[in-house]
């Protein structure tokens, strides 16, 4: 039995932590498992009760760029000392980060010399980050013994002579996370999923429902999710006269349980890594409509047969793409069939066992 840490900033509710939640859920049956928050203890997803949880108790204050940056020195400083000091204590064969700040720290670890086997996850479009970070990423992360990926377009944007560090594996879809494939009356519904801020772009959406809504107007919206944005959308919403129409539902878990009788799901990202929400709503059998966010991934698993891709930012070309899949009850169908594939196609296993590797744990 070998022993792997696993290090996030967080565990929230976001969708890296959901795919750091399931790896360490499937890991821990056959390996000892840490999993390490530079935060708190708290995990809004389920954990196995075989993970073990450490929380090194540092924060980061966003309120502006000045406390950032100086909240994110000090406690990255005093979050490295402490894990070093777990690594060299519980000596772990395999140590995983995900997201910016957690991989940099791993980064300094590695160049410190610790004694395991280091991989990095770059979980978003690293080309959307600042000069600085953008630098650092693309010169320090291949220092780790494995960079991964969640697309061919992210493996691109570093260095051509470290490609042989680098490792595509897309996310898994839990298939206790899919309801059983909705067989009734679709409801006249549109939903979208993610967190409210500017990365969602959902201020395009809601202003492309309320042009929609001049031709289909017994249809509804719901976004589920919640962060800093809710006001202004709502704000939106009241100013476009949709309050009837277009509603924040807030966060909830085993979000595809409550949208698998939709007729659309729509995806408006300026940017993503790869989406945990478009493909759970491929997988639950929702027709979809996404951004060509430059990860790729959206041409990578949407297909004329399950869904469109329309350009990011192009609102026109949404409410076109709206109207084209909701015209026609036979298009629903067809997409709703073939997106069911991807349940299979992205297991966990299949993926569990791409990771494995990776971590030299197979």
């Amino acid at each position: 039995m070998k022993r792997c840490l696993l290090f996030i900033p967080r565990m929230g509710g976001g969708g890296a932590e959901r795919v750091m939640a399931t790896i360490a859920n499937n890991l821990c049956t056959e390996h000892e498992v840490i999993l390490v928050s530079m935060t708190d203890a708290e995990s809004f997803y389920a954990l196995d009760e075989r993970v073990k949880v450490v929380a090194l108790g540092q924060r980061i204050n966003r309120n502006n760029n000045l406390t950032k940056l100086l909240t994110s020195a000090f406690g990255g400083t005093i979050a490295l000392l402490k894990l070093r000091k777990l690594i060299n204590k519980w000596k772990p064969d395999a140590m995983l980060s995900f997201l910016t700040e957690a991989n940099l720290i791993s980064i300094l670890l590695k160049i410190f010399g610790v004694k395991c086997r280091v991989v990095i996850s770059e979980r978003n479009d690293p080309t959307t980050r600042g000069k600085l970070t953008r630098w650092f990423e693309r010169n320090f992360y291949p220092k780790a013994d494995a960079v991964v990926c969640q697309s061919v377009a992210v493996v691109d944007f570093f260095k051509e002579e470290y490609r042989h560090k680098m490792t595509v594996i897309p996310n898994p879809i839990a298939a206790s996370a899919i309801p059983a494939r909705f067989d009734g009356k679709r409801q006249h519904k549109i939903v979208g999923v993610g967190r409210l801020d500017s990365q969602k772009n959902f201020q395009m959406l809601v202003r492309a429902f309320a042009t929609l809504t001049e031709k289909f107007s017994d249809y509804k919206l719901e976004i589920y999710g919640g962060g800093p944005l809710e006001n202004e959308l709502q704000n939106l919403i009241n100013s476009l006269g949709l309050q009837e129409k277009a509603k924040l539902m807030g966060v909830q878990k085993n979000v595809m349980h409550y949208i698998s009788d939709a007729a659309l799901f729509v995806m408006s990202s300026n940017y993503e890594g790869f989406p945990n929400a478009l493909a759970e709503a491929m997988a639950t059998g929702i027709p979809v409509i996404s951004t060509n966010f430059s990860t790729g991934v959206a041409k990578d698993i949407v297909k004329e047969e399950n869904g469109l891709v329309i350009p990011v930012g192009d609102e026109k070309a949404l409410v076109a793409a709206m109207e084209q899949i909701l015209s026609s009850e036979e298009k629903w169908e067809m997409m709703s069939l073939e997106n069911r594939n991807l349940l299979y196609t992205l297991s966990e296993e299949a993926v569990i066992a791409m990771w494995k590797a990776v971590l030299n744990l197979d």
